[in-house]
Formats: C-alpha cells, sequence, structure tokens
C-alpha cells in the first residue's frame, strides 16, 4: 500500500471531508505576509468557496493518524480533528533552555534533549492535562501510540512505583496505560540485581489486566544501556499489529515481557485475539473506554489521579485503525519531533473547477488578524475583553484605543485578542519592552504588530496550524542542522540555489515622525496697518486673531492673509490691540513627536539612503528614538538572503530556526523567513537569511494606509 505523507480536511456545512491530494504547494511566509496553499484534489470533491481547509503533513503515514500534540506550549491537537487538551500543565521550557518549575530544574539543551532541543515543551510535575473522550479515540483493533518525553530524575525509589505519562483507562473496565516503573533486574554473574527506571504499559481487555516492563542491557563491562536517563529525551511506542497481538518499545527496542501480576508471561507479545468470536478472522479484544485522556498523571484502582509525571512531554501522536510499519516507527525515533504538523490552515478564497480535478487557493487563518484594521469606534466596551492583558484608557467611561504605560507582550496580546480571540499567545521565549509613552492602536494589525514587535523589542513572530502566535526573539532558534551542498554523498541533493545580497531596504538616515500633540502659543501684536507683518514662532494651527478689548475677530483674507511656510501674517487694515492666537506642533528634542538618526559609516559606505515614516502608534519621543535606532541597526547594511532547496518533505523546520549551509563557496549560518512544500515532488524551498520582502518595511501599502488614515498627522516642516 502506498504510504500517504498528506492529506487535506476540507470542512463546509456538509461536514467534514478528508482528501488525499494531486498535489499541493504549501507556502509559510512567517513576518511577510499571509500563509497561502494550493491545493489540487480530485473533480469529485465537494469544496467551495469559504469552506474551512486543513493541511496535514507528516514524517509518516498519515493515514490512520487520529491525534498529533507537538507541545508547543499548548496541548492543542494538530491532528486535524479538534481533539484539544485543557491546556492544564505546570510550565513550558523553551528552546535549548532549561526551566526551573516547582523547585526543580528541566533541561531542554543540546546535552540532553539533542532531537527535541529545537521546539518547545510541556513540564509536568503534579498537574494533568485532560482530554475529552471522543469516538475517534477507538483503540477496539489496531492502534500506535509514540510518546517522546523526558524525566527529570532516574533517582532510586521504591520497587513498583510508577510515573505515568499517558492515561486512558478505566481500572475495572477496559483501557491503555503509559509510563515507567522502578524495577529489579538481574546483572553479571551470581545473585546480583539492579534497580532502575524502564518502560512500562498496562492494558486492560475483557476483565484482563496485564503490564510490559521493559528490560535494560549491559555492555561486557556491566553497564546498562537501552534505559532512561535524567533529562534525555527518550520514545515509548505501544502498538497493536494486525496479528492482534500488542507490542511495546523503548528508542525502538523491544526487550522485556508481558506481566500477569508480577508473573512473567516471557513474553514480548500480548496476544488480545478474542477466541471466543465467531468472525474469521477472530477480532481482538477491544481496549476502547469512554474514559478521557489524562497526559501527566494515571489512575488507580479508584480510577482516581496518581503517580506523576516528572519531565517534559515533546510530542504525543495516536493512531486508530491501523498502526505504522517498523521502518516509518524507526525513522519517527530517530528525528527531531515537529513543531508543527498541520501546515496549513486557512479557507478557500478560489476554485478553478476543472474536468478531472479542482485547484482550490486558500489563505492562512492569519489573514483575518493580518488585515484586520484597528480605528477608535471598535474600541467599545462591546468589543470582546482583554482586560486580563492590559486595561485600556477609559474617556467618559467607554473603552478607547488609548493604551496606559505597558509592555510589548501585553500589547500584542491585548490587539491580538481584539482581533481573532480564538488565537493562543506563546511568549516565554520573548524579551518584552516597557514603553516609555502610551500606545495608540490605529491602523491594520500587521502595522501595529511590525511597530510594536520589529521595532521596539526586536522579536520574530510565527504561528502554526492550530491559530497558535509566537513570539520569540528574533536571534533564531538553534537547531544545530547543518545542510550540505555539492559536497558528494553528504548533500544528499541538498541545492543552495540563490546567494545574494540586496541594498533594496538599505536605510542609514531616518525621520520618524509618531502621533502629533499640539501646543498653544499667544502673541501680543498691538497696532497694525495696511502691509504689517507679523511672524511667528512656530508654523501655526488653529490660527486666532482678535481685536480690541472685545477680543473681536479678524476676518481672514479681508483683514489679513497668512503665508503658512514661511509662518508670515500681512494685515490689510488698521487695528489696535491685535492678539493672535494659534496652536502649534511639539517637536521638541526630547518630548516631542519625532526623532531623526543616522549612521554615518554606511552613509560613508554606501551612500545616504533616507526614508521618512509616520509612526501614528507612538506617542513619546523615547519609544520613537528606540525604533529609530533599531530600524537603522537592522537595515544600515545590505542584506544577505539564501534560497535553499532540499529533495524531500522537510517537517521539523519553521520559521525563525537557525540552520547552517555550506557549500564550496563556504558556510553561514543563517535564519529560516520563508518555507514552501511542494507535493507530490517531495521538495522544500527555504528562504533564509532575509525576506525577498521585509517584515519591517513601514513603506508598505498598509502602513502607508495607515497613516493616511490618522487625520491629526501633519507632515513636520523643518
Amino acid at each position: 500500500m502506498t504510504k500517504k505523507l498528506v492529506k487535506v480536511l476540507i470542512t463546509n456545512s456538509g461536514g467534514t471531508q478528508e482528501v488525499k491530494p494531486i498535489s499541493s504547494i504549501i507556502r509559510k511566509e512567517g513576518t511577510r505576509t499571509v500563509d497561502t496553499a494550493e491545493i489540487v484534489v480530485p473533480a469529485q470533491v465537494n469544496v467551495n468557496e469559504n469552506d474551512k481547509v486543513q493541511y496535514i503533513q507528516d514524517i509518516g503515514d498519515v493515514s490512520n493518524l487520529t491525534a498529533v500534540y507537538n507541545f508547543q506550549g499548548t496541548t492543542k491537537d494538530e491532528g486535524g480533528y479538534g481533539l484539544d487538551g485543557d491546556d492544564s500543565f505546570d510550565d513550558i521550557v523553551n528552546p535549548n533552555e532549561s526551566k526551573s518549575s516547582g523547585g526543580n530544574t528541566y533541561a531542554n539543551t543540546s546535552t540532553q534533549a539533542t532531537r527535541n532541543r529545537m521546539n518547545y515543551g510541556i513540564i509536568y510535575h503534579g498537574t494533568k492535562t485532560t482530554i475529552d473522550h471522543d469516538s475517534k479515540f477507538d483503540f477496539a483493533r489496531q492502534f500506535d501510540i509514540v510518546v517522546t518525553s523526558s524525566l527529570r530524575t532516574i533517582s532510586s525509589a521504591t520497587l513498583g512505583d510508577k510515573k505515568i505519562f499517558f492515561s486512558k483507562i478505566d481500572s475495572s473496565g477496559n483501557g491503555i496505560e503509559i509510563g515507567v516503573i522502578f524495577k529489579q533486574q538481574p546483572y553479571g554473574s551470581g545473585s546480583a540485581t539492579d534497580n532502575r527506571w524502564a518502560t512500562y504499559a498496562r492494558v486492560r481487555y475483557n476483565s484482563i489486566e496485564r503490564e510490559f516492563r521493559q528490560d535494560w542491557s549491559y555492555t561486557s563491562s556491566n553497564a546498562a544501556v537501552n534505559k532512561p536517563i535524567a533529562g534525555k529525551g527518550f520514545t515509548t511506542r505501544l502498538w497493536r499489529e494486525g496479528d492482534n497481538k500488542i507490542r511495546c518499545s523503548f528508542n525502538g527496542n523491544e526487550k522485556g515481557s508481558w506481566f500477569n501480576g508480577n508473573t512473567s508471561l516471557d513474553s514480548l507479545t500480548l496476544d488480545t485475539t478474542n477466541t471466543g468470536s465467531s468472525d474469521s478472522p477472530k477480532p481482538p479484544y477491544t481496549l476502547a473506554t469512554n474514559n478521557d485522556i489524562w497526559l501527566g498523571q494515571g489512575r488507580d484502582g479508584s480510577n482516581n489521579a496518581t503517580n506523576d509525571w516528572d519531565g517534559i512531554a515533546y510530542q504525543l501522536k495516536i493512531y486508530t485503525g491501523g498502526h505504522l510499519n517498523n521502518n516509518e516507527a524507526q525513522i519517527l525515533i530517530m528525528s527531531a519531533s515537529t513543531p508543527t504538523t498541520i501546515k496549513f490552515s486557512g479557507t478557500v478564497f478560489r476554485v478553478d473547477d476543472k474536468t478531472k480535478n479542482k485547484r482550490i487557493s486558500c489563505k492562512g487563518d492569519g489573514n483575518v488578524i493580518l488585515n484586520h484594521t484597528f480605528n477608535s469606534s471598535q474600541f467599545s466596551n462591546s468589543v470582546p475583553a482583554d482586560s486580563s492583558y492590559v486595561t485600556r484608557v477609559s474617556v467618559g467611561g467607554v473603552k478607547k484605543n488609548l493604551y496606559p504605560i505597558t509592555t510589548t507582550t501585553n500589547l500584542v496580546k491585548s490587539l491580538l485578542n481584539l482581533a481573532d480571540s480564538s488565537f493562543e499567545v506563546i511568549s516565554t521565549n520573548y524579551t518584552s519592552h516597557t514603553l516609555t509613552g502610551q500606545y495608540i492602536a490605529e491602523g491594520s494589525f500587521l502595522a501595529n504588530v511590525r511597530t510594536i514587535l520589529n521595532g521596539l523589542s526586536q522579536t520574530a513572530f510565527w504561528s502554526n496550524g492550530v491559530k497558535t502566535f509566537f513570539l520569540e526573539d528574533d536571534s533564531g532558534i538553534t537547531t544545530g542542522l547543518t545542510l550540505k551542498s555539492g559536497q558528494g554523498e553528504e548533500s544528499r541533493g541538498v541545492k543552495i540555489l540563490g546567494m545574494g545580497k540586496s541594498d533594496n531596504y538599505l536605510v542609514n538616515d531616518v525621520e520618524l515622525v509618531g502621533r502629533q500633540f499640539l501646543k498653544h502659543a499667544y502673541d501680543s501684536v498691538g497696532t497694525v496697518s495696511n502691509g504689517t507683518t507679523h511672524t511667528t514662532s512656530k508654523f501655526p494651527v488653529n490660527l486666532r486673531i482678535t481685536y480690541g478689548s472685545d477680543l473681536i475677530p479678524l476676518i481672514q483674507d479681508t483683514d489679513y492673509t497668512v503665508n503658512y511656510d514661511e509662518r508670515k501674517i500681512t494685515f490689510s487694515n488698521s487695528k489696535t490691540l491685535v492678539k493672535v492666537e494659534y496652536d502649534y506642533e511639539d517637536t521638541s528634542a526630547s518630548t516631542g513627536n519625532s526623532f531623526t538618526h543616522s549612521d554615518s559609516t554606511s552613509i560613508n559606505t554606501y551612500g545616504k539612503r533616507t526614508r521618512r515614516y509616520f509612526v501614528p502608534q507612538l506617542a513619546k519621543y523615547g519609544d520613537l528614538q528606540r525604533l529609530g535606532q533599531y530600524l537603522i541597526i537592522n537595515n544600515k547594511d545590505t542584506r544577505q538572503r539564501y534560497q535553499i532547496e532540499l529533495p524531500y518533505l522537510a517537517n521539523n523546520l519553521r520559521e525563525n530556526h537557525k540552520i547552517s549551509i555550506v557549500n564550496r563557496k563556504g558556510s553561514a549560518d543563517v535564519i529560516v523567513k520563508q518555507i514552501t512544500w511542494h507535493y507530490p515532488e517531495g521538495r522544500t524551498t527555504i528562504q533564509a537569511g532575509e525576506n525577498l520582502i521585509d517584515g519591517f518595511d513601514l513603506d508598505q501599502v498598509d502602513s502607508l494606509a495607515t497613516a493616511s488614515a490618522v487625520s491629526s498627522i501633519q507632515k513636520t516642516k523643518v
């Protein structure tokens, strides 16, 4: 049977269809723009504009894939059926870091979690995640459960103690549990024994309970191998094959036995055939139960929580109605855990209906938020509450789009909640910045996010297929992955198609203008006559001229004319006690709404590249200063850009991953900006280094529209 690496779920009023695509091009755009998908499906598929589309792609066969939990700061399901956990757990550990939680340290570093450190993990040490029972969790026949996790410690315990990671069992009915057990095993000669933690599984069916206890191995010097190591990720697999036999492995190694109580059955397999069935071939006994799945804790004889897990969860995959073959399982065990399995989630915006197939064009879920526009009328008490992040300023009892001094994290969470409250924000790997002044939310979501994240706090952001928005420092997430081109057999078809520099977005001299703030001026001119002139000290706005003790207004173009560019008033008639009042834009160096900055070294090297930006969201000089300085730092030199092609579907990479590339010309460490997957060619194209279109180009249309839509912004005169 042909292995199915991808599948498409199309949801509309008629339900959800699972479709194998004929071909597809999936583009993950990162900070550049909205993700897109071009998918060709058979002509008989029922699909229309605005239908929901999810594109699932994995290392192994996805035919029987029911649920996937990648634990990227959340327990959402990426199998496509929304079998989400309740997001109850103890903590989140960042890529390449250790995390102190509950008084202990959980390591997700290169020395321990070599295959998993490039991604996030969920920490359990007393809290459990609950996944509601669903009929799709059908363990009546074949199944496959693959758990990648780690143990914080392997310190000595009482023989028979357990730590349970996965529990879907009724202790008086059917079900499954997977974890570890502290057991004793003989080694060497004589009566010597060794006590260690080992892989453990418990199954119940037809009033029968059996346990699997893994055996570790020894080297010639009696050193134990193939057993859990403190802090190091390992993979436990429990599966039932077509012969009705259940098996269990640790990192792909099968060693140990099934037990009835404390009596070993001396067998690696557990035959669960229903011998009393009249069907041919005879089916297995069902392990199905209506109990919820628990992650991080097991169940005792009364179905109460017990046997807490103590470690990091990296990935859980559940297959029902079938199982992985040995080669697929080994590849899965040897590969780095994938950050996202739903490579695309979005909505159909065009269907090209052809004779033999249909070509559907889709925009990602991020299209809703990236095209969302904020305006002051939207910020009333009727909008979704975002007070858990930050309380906006109220004027006359109505919430406005004016934020008090707060952090960039709170701003992004609040704005995302207002644009689409179904998105979740993960910001544990992000250094937040506290603004020096108030913030005004106006214009598109993308314009606001670029100002807050790219400008004020040097941040990358990406989202997965289950509406999770990640904030990360833009220095990239180290993966340890090296891609080699033209290096003989080692290259395996890797191509570096483009290496070049671009000065399209080079900036070394900037002027930033924020929201306009006005001050008031008052000039006592005295007596004037025809031809008398008066020059104001500032460029006047809202000009008002009076005369006499009763402050009688003069009429423009009758009693006087104004040259605003020269700040000059020319009087046409004789008047006494003339007074001039006007507002003017505050542009003072320390408190005004503008900032200029340049880099002399870059100017001497490339020539002067000047840009002027309107940033109506910022209201304080200090924030404009930070934005302007970062804009110069990020854009003062030419940008290196790389295009890399891989002859396979790279499932373990995502935006902001840092990789090393090598060819005959040299090597470079680069950050992934965009990824495109091509099916059925089995090809991945990566844009690294810098985007073809700058993620922080405030001159793009959306930012220009933002500036022009704000009536209070005027060009600063110099």
